[in-house]
């Protein structure tokens, strides 16, 4: 298994706890447009989810742009180097 399928399988666990739903029923790319229950208080739920599930800290001015799986991934890989 590669460290982004890994990463990409972590997420989506993740983000299916935070909104409370069926992974399997999850875009193949969850965004905040294509869930209903993503407004601003579960965006952050899921930044401090995210964070403690990869023991990383997000810096705040980024926090407002992470509203997609890829654009978590990106900055999840880019943190860690």
């Amino acid at each position: 298994m590669n460290k982004e399928y890994s990463m990409r399988q972590r997420l989506r666990k993740v983000i299916s706890d935070v909104f409370e739903c069926e992974e399997s029923t999850l875009p193949a790319n969850p965004d905040q447009a294509s869930i209903d229950k993503w407004d601003s208080l579960e965006h952050l739920r899921l930044i401090m989810a995210v964070e403690s599930e990869f023991n990383i800290k997000f810096q705040t001015e980024r926090i407002p742009m992470l509203t997609s799986l890829e654009l978590l991934i990106w900055e999840i890989t880019n943190a860690n180097q």
